[in-house]
């Protein structure tokens, strides 16, 4: 199914980096097990939006991908951020089969604080307009 290839291509893509701030992960996860260590993305998949047409089937995926990290300050979301935001600036940086990336829209991101203030969230949110070949 489209979904489950890309957000393998999406995961594929990030865990291809070698940044800094790419190597301070501890993972890159679609599912979390409640005592993951910090600081780690998680891909999420939020919304599908059917845009076919009697051409061609095409899709809006609107993905999120969500940063914690347990540190005083809040540096490394807005580093990484401007990372991936960098890296999915060019869809030729991501690659899957059975589906073409058309388009790559950034839409937000926000920054929350959690469990006390002990642990920093940030959300990139994208749209992904994808084909299926």
């Amino acid at each position: 199914m489209i979904v489950n290839k890309l957000q393998k291509a999406i995961y594929d893509c990030l865990k291809g980096q070698s940044t800094q701030n790419f190597n301070k992960l501890v993972g890159i996860f679609n599912y979390i097990d409640k005592n993951t260590d910090f600081p780690y993305l998680f891909i999420s998949i939020n919304k599908i939006t059917d845009l076919s047409n009697f051409v061609k089937t095409i899709y809006d995926f609107e993905i999120s991908i969500n940063i914690f990290d347990r540190n005083s300050t809040n540096s490394f979301l807005f580093d990484i951020s401007e990372e991936i935001k960098i890296i999915f600036a060019n869809i030729y940086n991501i690659n899957g089969e059975g589906f073409d990336i058309m388009d790559i829209r950034f839409k937000d991101f926000n920054v929350e604080q959690g469990d006390n203030g002990s642990i920093w969230k940030g959300i990139l949110n994208f749209n992904f307009i994808v084909g299926e070949i």
